[in-house]
């Protein structure tokens, strides 16, 4: 009976502090034009390049990047 009172007085003092100071910003506030610092690529060649597959002389399943034609 104790520990169930102790916990309830516990939960229900954590519940009253106020939620505004301990929560993270959703977003950077000052983005500045300074760019993203995430590159967006493709199959993990690179910008510019593609992944393309196929098989070589022996028959073995291979891939490789090659540049991107526009």
């Amino acid at each position: 009976m104790r520990t169930t009172v102790i916990a309830m007085v516990a939960v229900f003092g954590l519940m009253a502090l106020p939620a505004t100071g301990w929560t993270a910003p959703a977003a950077p506030q000052d983005i500045g034009g300074a760019g993203l610092a995430i590159s967006l690529v493709r199959d993990g060649c690179g910008a510019g390049w593609h992944r393309q597959g196929g098989r070589d002389r022996w028959g073995n399943w291979r891939s490789r990047c090659v540049p991107n034609r526009w």
